[in-house]
């Protein structure tokens, strides 16, 4: 499946979330391990599309991200 808002990414989420189904994120597929296939019944969420930083959020106890 591919994303392209935060609002698909969370949408797919609670959908999977609701039906049991294990999501496996996809970013920049620059792995060279195959770490981007799926548990089995899985789906892959590929996030590829989304092409801009909205806000980083300062590093706390659990480490940076994306807001």
């Amino acid at each position: 499946m591919w994303a392209i808002s935060t609002e698909q990414v969370s949408r797919i989420l609670s959908m999977a979330n609701e039906k049991g189904i294990p999501v496996t994120p996809r970013g920049a597929g620059t792995g060279l391990g195959g770490l981007a296939v799926p548990a089995r019944g899985g789906i892959v969420l590929d996030v590829t599309r989304m092409n801009s930083i909205l806000e980083i959020c300062i590093p706390g106890p659990t480490g940076g991200g994306v807001c």
